[in-house]
């Protein structure tokens, strides 16, 4: 039996880009998905929406003799500097604590500055997020930075046999 699974995502053609998506699994693959946690199309279809930029999406396993995650964005995204508003919205459904963060970068790709900015707590359940970027984004010490990249990271804690990190709808709000 094959699964179909179909999403979109965006404003529309009367307000902005829309995009869609479809994922074709055996059943098998609905097994190995559902192992992970992932249930449903959010967590597999990237959305791309104008001054609500999507970032990647993270799953993060740490089994075994893993002890540590680091996961960052891919891109780099320029964002608003003197005081504007500047937001990081998330989904996300961990089994302990894990922390996120912000590097900034020179236009010719110098790491200027990494800054934990939040830990969050554990959550067996999904929830949204959102992160004040605006001060950090604003700092001096950024006066100079032309690029943004956004951080996760986990150390596994002592007494949990497997860590586990969903993050999705990863959005910059500006």
């Amino acid at each position: 039996m094959l699964i179909l699974g179909i999403d979109d995502a965006g404003r529309g053609p009367l307000i902005g880009p829309m995009i869609l998506a479809g994922v074709l699994i055996d059943k098998n693959g609905e097994g190995f998905l559902r192992k992970y946690g992932i249930t449903d199309e959010k967590i597999v279809v990237p959305r791309d929406l104008k001054h609500v930029k999507e970032c990647e999406k993270f799953l993060a396993i740490l089994d075994g003799s893993k002890t540590f995650y680091f996961g960052q964005t891919c891109n780099s995204y320029q964002l608003p500097k003197g005081g504007a508003n500047v937001y990081l919205e998330l989904n996300y459904k961990c089994n302990q604590k894990f922390v996120a963060g912000i590097t900034s970068y020179s236009s010719s790709g110098f790491q200027i500055q990494q800054s934990p900015l939040i830990t969050i707590n554990k959550s067996d359940d999904w929830n949204k997020l959102y992160i004040n970027l605006t001060d950090e984004v604003s700092a001096v010490y950024n006066v100079s930075a032309d690029n943004f990249k956004f951080f996760f990271s986990m150390v596994k804690e002592s007494g949990v046999s497997v860590s586990e990190l969903y993050l999705d709808n990863i959005k910059l709000i500006h």
